[in-house]
């Protein structure tokens, strides 16, 4: 019913060695490939986000609107990363810019993993939860912060581009809600 597999005839050990050179030279030069593209891969992802956030506004609002939500979207970006970096400069190699920070304190040992990808999103998170601790302790003062509204919280009925998402007419969702 089945045929059985005929052993392979035996190959010339140089042949072979050479079929073996061949096979780790194609791998290495993908995996070249593969490592050259690994940092352009996640910029251009990014990139990609930014540009679709942008151009959604700029398809919702006129020219003006537009440039300065660019201005803004750029500066905020800017701002973020810099704090980011900073925060990982400081604490994963003890210097501010270049120069010397904390690495002049006697017995500073830097934190590795602030340097390394992780280090991003540890700061990140501290960011975000340290946020969140001073928007509480504002609250209990009573002097709130602005909550995020209209599409970032879900919350169509205070956003003004309701009308544009929906295709309701602005207010519409306030009376739906009554």
């Amino acid at each position: 019913m089945y045929r059985q597999r005929q052993p392979e005839p035996r190959k010339n050990p140089s042949e072979r060695s050479r079929q073996s050179k061949r096979l780790v030279f194609r791998r290495s030069m993908v995996l070249m490939g593969v490592f050259g593209l690994g940092l352009y891969i996640p910029l251009i992802v990014v990139n990609c986000i930014i540009l679709g956030r942008a151009e959604s506004y700029a398809s919702k609002n006129g020219p003006i609107e537009s440039i300065f939500d660019g201005i803004g979207m750029g500066l905020g970006f800017t701002m973020g990363l810099t704090i980011i970096g900073l925060i990982r400069e400081i604490l994963g190699a003890g210097t501010f810019f270049g120069l010397p920070f904390l690495s002049a304190i006697k017995g500073f040992t830097p934190i590795t993993i602030f340097i390394m990808a992780p280090g991003a999103f540890l700061v990140l998170a501290f960011l975000v939860a340290g946020m969140n601790i001073i928007r509480k302790k504002m609250e209990a003062k009573g002097k709130p912060l602005a909550e995020p509204a209209g599409c970032l919280s879900g919350d169509c009925a205070h956003c003004g581009q309701s009308a544009l998402c929906t295709g309701k007419s602005a207010g519409a969702s306030d009376q739906e809600q009554a």
